[in-house]
């Protein structure tokens, strides 16, 4: 089915119970099943529009990500850890079983 006639919802707070479970050809897949906090694409339903005006669903905002795409940009790559470990001190893995040094390491002479 056309993607401009489908929307991200997220389903809203209420004791863990199912807000919509529902078989139509519009949705990806031909079936949606949300609950609380779970963000689903869904076709644009009669039950779907019926939960988004009681507030038991509320539409999730996604940024222009295949503007991008169709451009040719990308995204920014994520930085991962930033956390460095202090210059000078060894460090061991923890799954080696091993104490991590405390001390800085000498080699060479004088050692």
């Amino acid at each position: 089915m056309s993607q401009d006639k489908q929307i991200v919802v997220e389903g809203a707070p209420n004791d863990g119970r199912v807000i919509l479970w529902e078989k139509d050809p519009i949705h990806p897949d031909g079936e949606v099943y949300i609950t609380q906090g779970k963000q689903v694409t869904v076709g644009i339903t009669p039950a779907v529009t019926a939960l988004l005006k009681t507030g038991a669903l509320y539409e999730v905002k996604v940024k222009a990500k295949k503007a991008q795409e169709e451009n040719g940009e990308k995204g920014t790559p994520p930085k991962g850890n930033q956390e460095q470990p202090p210059k000078g001190a060894a460090v061991s893995p923890p799954a080696t079983g091993g104490k991590p040094a405390t001390e800085k390491i000498v080699t060479g002479e004088g050692a």
